[in-house]
Formats: C-alpha cells, structure tokens, sequence
C-alpha cells in the first residue's frame, strides 16, 4: 500500500512539476514548477482524471493536503466519470482548454502530440534521479516521439511490483 501511495504522489508531483498542457501559458517546465525558486503563494494546479463509481477525493482529502503542503501548490482535481471521459477531452479539445495535467489515453496522444498540446519534460527528467530510476529508457520512449518527452507511461506493472498483469478469478482458474 505504501508503495502504491509513493507511486502515485510521485506521478502527481512530477506531473504538477513539468505541467502537461499547453495550459501552462508561455513559462516553460521548471518555470511553470519552481518559479522563482522562492517560497511563496502556492502554484495553482489543475489535474483532470477519470473516477469509477462514487466519484474521487473530497477537496480535503489527506493525499492532496499533504501534495499541497509539502509541493507548496493548490491542487484542483476534477473527477471526471470514466464513461464520459474521452468526450470531456474532445470538448477541452476543440476549446484548446486543457487542465494543466491530465490522462490521455493512446489514440488521443497520437491525435494530439504534433499539434502544441504537450509540453516536453525530457530536458527535466535529469533533475529526478530518483524518479526516473523505477522508469526504465523503454519505458519512458513509449508512445513519445523521437526525442520528446510528452508523457508518462500509465501502465506499469514491472515497476510496481507485479511481474506479470494482474490476473482475477478466471486467470487463477486457468481461463
């Protein structure tokens, strides 16, 4: 359970800390992560996901207090259902208003990576030592296009300590 907690702050944080969208304005990555490199107002963040029945996290739910406190941010999820998902980004689509971070599934980051939406993180990745060593090269190349870095890898069980899918009833009953 820990493991997965420090999976899926360190996805957030490092999302946050590069910013996905071209929503991020004209400030480049470290800018849009660190600003001046002085503590102040926190940095606001908005974050897009998906949620299955019953919706996401409260506001003040401990994960994002604690992102909030020790990333000195402001993050606004916004819970999506997962049914209705792929529409809501094709809606952000034709307005050009993304979150500044969010999921994008395969067909949607190939529609959209040549056309200004991302923003490149490779030239950051080197400052994350720790992060990118659970992030093998073929990992992080997948679906990127030759020497851009758009985005993370959703799926990736190798590194969260599953060797293999994980399996259900079915799987375990030889089906």
């Amino acid at each position: 359970m820990k493991k997965w907690c420090m999976m899926l702050l360190s996805a957030f944080w490092l999302a946050g800390l590069f910013g996905c969208s071209s929503a991020a304005g004209n400030r480049s990555a470290g800018e849009a992560a660190t600003g001046s490199g002085k503590t102040g107002a926190p940095v606001e963040l908005n974050l897009m996901t998906f949620s299955f029945a019953g919706g996401g996290w409260p506001e003040d739910h401990a994960v994002v207090r604690e992102l909030n406190k020790r990333l000195n941010i402001k993050l606004n999820i916004e819970w999506i259902p997962m049914d209705v998902y792929g529409q809501k980004l094709n809606v952000l689509a034709a307005s050009n208003d993304f979150p500044d971070v969010f999921l994008v599934e395969g067909p949607e980051f190939n529609k959209w990576k040549d056309k200004g939406v991302f923003t490149d993180i490779e030239p950051e990745l080197t400052r994350y030592p720790n992060f990118t060593k659970y992030l093998s090269r073929e990992y992080l190349e997948l679906m990127n296009p030759k020497g851009k870095m758009y985005g993370l890898p959703f799926y990736i069980y190798g590194h969260a300590g599953f060797s293999d899918h994980p399996q259900g009833l079915a799987g375990q009953a030889g089906a």
